[in-house]
């Protein structure tokens, strides 16, 4: 018995000296730098690399890092080098005046795992490149002419049903994440299936909690996937693989099913054009593919504009003149019988000033412009290898103090020049820039102006009296969604004056 157990006592000690000395040799061998790859922090572990520094808090380890070694330099997450790049003249000169050696999407395993690597926006496109160019393309036709009069149709009437929710006589101190959360994918199933669903649809009401379920999941496995076959799945791989089957199964593939089976190119739909323009091109339809593509648009184009709609009703709590100055423009130029529409936008400077803020305050996507390099590159005196991840932080542009005066103030008025007209200005990137900009930025626009417009001509929000002062830090490290909260609604009129805003009459004429 004693030689037994110094057999197993002397095998695990060569295993653990075995394991000691690749982990050492490996680190030693991963810490060897490129005399001309960009500086940054020499101190990583092995096979974590700098990624206890940004699971606390990835943008404070960001900004330390920028003062340290400046606008452009190299960390490793887990195995994988990233180079970051810091500032908008560089930004830009990243992804739009050599952007073509950065329009390689990263390879994101969390994403590409459940789909096995298919989809148009968070992957590496497996997907053919003529079916990325349809998507693109469909996608654009609902941000112009008839598609744009389409969406305001829809998106108005998910607007005018989320009123009519929020004015029961129960709601009058709620959390309103549910509510916006509903409206805005219903206006991303109608621009994609054209249908909505109803509130008590238990499949939706159970898709809507596990996406949401699926944000909570812990991100770390993008940059580590070899964690996943750690004992017990304790990221939540299996969870994620459910609930990714549960939204093509019950969600994604019925809908399809209905489109197919009932084909009509005059129902304007993102499936239906896409069906159309395959048709018209002679190629086939892969299934597989158009499902992944059709995941992603539907998480892509609602998460995104519900936060930050949310934020944006944070922001009126915390700033009640900013939303007392924009309900008194909405009131003189719109009135209160109808509810805004985008032929009111130009009427309206300080109501885009102001849902312009606040993107630039919240960037709800602050990594979403990730890229590869598609080769060596040699950029600003730096060697960037081939596929290093390029990580451009979109908030040194929104909060860059040569652009912007004192830019941590929440300030709608530096958006208007000196006649009071709204101005657009080039810093203004929380949709990135060049080949990697946001494909939904005019669809996240058009529904943050009718949904924060009609609900600030309708309702007054407040801070409840119990709730503690708005918290502006996101209760996520990877994207930027805001604490929980709830707010005091206060209709604008008398009850028995009570109406339910409507859509405007003459876009209904514009489609049948």
């Amino acid at each position: 018995m004693d030689r037994i157990m110094q057999n197993i006592c002397d095998n695990v000690t060569t295993t653990m000296a075995v394991v000691g000395s690749v982990l050492v040799a490996v680190w030693i061998y991963s810490s060897r730098r490129h005399s001309q790859l960009p500086p940054g922090p020499r101190l990583r572990f092995p096979l974590f690399g700098n990624m206890f520094s940004v699971t606390r808090d990835i943008k404070e380890a960001l900004q330390k890092w920028r003062k340290d070694y400046g606008d452009i330099f190299c960390i490793y997450l887990g195995l994988r080098r990233v180079v970051v790049i810091n500032g908008y003249d560089i930004i830009k000169e990243c992804l739009a005046t050599h952007g073509h050696l950065f329009v390689k999407r990263p390879n994101v395993f969390v994403s590409e795992y459940p789909n096995h690597g298919r989809g148009i926006l968070n992957t590496a496109v497996t997907v053919g490149m003529e079916e990325k160019r349809i998507a693109e393309v469909c996608l654009r036709d609902f941000t112009r002419g008839s598609g744009k009069d389409i969406l305001e149709i829809r998106t108005g009437e998910e607007v005018s049903h989320l009123l009519r929710l929020i004015n029961d006589e129960h709601c009058r101190n709620v959390d309103l994440r549910s509510f916006i959360n509903f409206a805005v994918t219903n206006v991303t199933c109608s621009i994609l299936f054209g249908k909505r669903f109803e509130d008590d649809d238990p499949i939706f009401v159970e898709y809507l909690k596990r996406r949401q379920e699926n944000f909570s999941l812990t991100a770390i496995l993008e940059f580590m996937p070899y964690l996943r076959y750690l004992p017990g799945d304790i990221f939540n791989m299996k969870r994620l693989t459910e609930n990714i089957a549960f939204t093509e199964d019950e969600i994604i593939k019925p809908s399809l099913r209905r489109l197919e089976k009932d084909f009509d190119d005059h129902n304007v739909t993102f499936v239906s054009a896409y069906l159309k323009e395959c048709q018209n091109l002679g190629l086939p339809v892969n299934h597989d593919n158009l499902i992944d593509i059709v995941t992603n648009l539907l998480i892509a184009g609602s998460e995104p504009t519900a936060v930050a709609i949310q934020w944006g009703i944070l922001y009126f709590i915390a700033y009640p003149d900013v939303q007392d100055r924009f309900y008194q423009e909405i009131k003189d130029n719109v009135g209160l019988h109808r509810a805004p529409n985008m032929s009111d936008v130009e009427s309206l400077p300080y109501v885009q000033a102001t849902i312009s803020e606040v993107l630039r305050c919240v960037n709800v996507n602050p990594y979403g412009a990730r890229r590869f390099a598609s080769r060596d590159v040699m950029f600003r005196g730096y060697l960037i290898p081939q596929d290093t991840l390029i990580l451009p932080v979109l908030e040194s542009a929104l909060f860059d103090q040569e652009h912007w005066d004192n830019p941590d103030e929440f300030k709608p008025e530096r958006f208007l020049n000196e006649k009071g007209h709204f101005v657009k200005h080039k810093q203004w990137i929380p949709f990135s820039i060049g080949q990697s900009s946001c494909l939904g930025e005019q669809l996240a626009t058009l529904e943050m102006f009718l949904f924060l417009s009609a609900m600030i001509q309708q309702f007054q929000f407040r801070k409840t009296e119990k709730s503690k002062p708005p918290c502006f830090r996101s209760d996520t490290n990877l994207s930027f969604t805001p604490y929980p909260y709830c707010v005091q609604l206060i209709d604008r009129h008398r009850a028995s004056e009570r109406r339910n805003v409507t859509p405007s009459s003459h876009l209904r004429d514009t489609v049948q």
